[in-house]
């Protein structure tokens, strides 16, 4: 079985420079997940040109097929010497995940990872690995559906105002607020906005280090299948629904013409929801037995398309996800894609809509325009997305 990973970040920078010296670097190969997460000394300019170098030599070497080993040797046999100081310039934290869920974990001076398994937060078993005089921790893990990941840079450990490090948040602290806060957070994202402001107001909204939370989950596994329009050939309706009901899992119905045809392959009736209009401008949703949601088509799947995009393109860099509760249909089917859905299938039917006068060929341009985005965006994030046209 392939894991599905759901992973988020988010950053603080030091409370007077523009700059983070913090980095995060994500990868996925051919199902094979990579994390890094680079620490550069001090802050601002010089911090984030170090953590950049590091960051992007580590993903460049594993993702080209180099051993972890041969990877962190390189980095840092490359990483300058304070003077000062007598330590490397950048510090860092890679997770490496095998589309089987075997994860390794690779740390040099940034905080010990959190693992958590069942509401439990722990330390992995690390070994001790010597590399050009530099002491390297390294663990594997066998991953299963629930796990958590939580990777640091070391702004979030000792966080207090006025750069005093505090003796009561430390390493142990979090992992206490892991377990009590992490289940209240659908998605890692969510989770790592969480933690870097707890971690900000221990900061008193002044971070006296840059601070990074680099958030991964083990999707627990939610098919979802959704049927957009009506078969070109109407003969192939029959066959496309039966297909569709025959799906485990979430089910969605989008448009009404396809509610319809359903509907009347099924022997369910669709019953319109009477619902308030919450300013998006979306129309209504409807209920029949048997799937879990039906929506409107191309303009609900349009907004839906726009909520998944700027989720996972702006995630890091938001403040507010309250768009993902709102009582709409996008928002529903949107909900549902970025929270739960670790295979979404996608029946699209061709068939021709009259709506479009002037060129009936429109309709069926747009839909396959947004589900071919949809699943660029979630593959590029992990999900697995099969479009099977009709």
């Amino acid at each position: 079985m392939k894991v599905v990973l759901d992973v988020g970040w988010r950053s603080l920078h030091h409370y007077d420079e523009e700059l983070c010296g913090d980095r995060v670097m994500l990868r996925r190969d051919e199902g094979t997940f990579m994390g890094v997460l680079a620490d550069g000394m001090g802050s601002g300019v010089k911090a984030n040109i170090m953590s950049t170098m590091t960051g992007t030599i580590l993903s460049t070497m594993l993702a080209g097929g180099a051993d972890v080993e041969t990877a962190v040797d390189t980095v840092v046999k490359t990483l300058p010497i304070c003077s000062e100081r007598g330590i490397s310039y950048c510090t860092f934290s890679v997770v490496k995940i095998e589309p089987d869920g075997k994860a390794v974990f690779v740390e040099y001076d940034n905080p010990i990872t959190w693992f958590v398994r069942g509401g439990q937060a722990s330390q992995l078993d690390y070994k001790r690995l010597i590399m050009s005089d530099k002491i390297i921790r390294e663990a594997s893990e066998q991953l299963i559906p629930g796990d958590l990941i939580v990777v640091t840079s070391d702004g979030a450990v000792n966080a207090a105002a006025d750069n005093v490090f505090s003796f009561d948040w430390t390493w142990e602290s979090l992992a206490k607020w892991l377990e009590e806060n992490a289940s209240y957070y659908p998605t890692s994202q969510m989770l790592a906005y969480a933690l870097t402001e707890k971690i900000n107001d221990l900061y008193f909204g002044q971070p006296a280090d840059d601070t990074t939370a680099m958030v991964i989950k083990v999707m627990k596994d939610t098919p979802v299948s959704l049927i957009f329009g009506p078969a070109e050939d109407k003969e192939k309706d029959r066959e496309m629904v039966k297909a569709f009901m025959a799906d485990p899992g979430i089910k969605i119905v989008c448009g009404g013409t396809t509610a319809q045809m359903v509907g009347r392959i099924t022997g369910q009736e669709v019953i319109p929801l009477d619902m308030d209009d919450d300013g998006m401008g979306i129309p209504p949703i409807s209920f029949m037995d048997g799937v879990d949601l039906v929506t409107e088509g191309v303009v609900t799947m349009a907004k839906t398309l726009e909520i998944v995009r700027d989720y996972f393109e702006n995630g890091p860099f938001k403040e507010d996800f309250s768009v993902l509760d709102m009582e709409n249909g996008a928002a529903f089917i949107a909900k549902q894609l970025i929270e739960d859905c670790t295979e979404l299938k996608i029946y699209l039917g061709k068939a021709l809509n009259p709506a479009y006068k002037d060129d009936n060929k429109l309709g069926v341009s747009v839909k396959s325009a947004i589900v071919n985005e949809l699943k660029e965006i979630l593959t590029a994030h992990g999900r697995y997305v099969d479009i099977v046209y009709y």
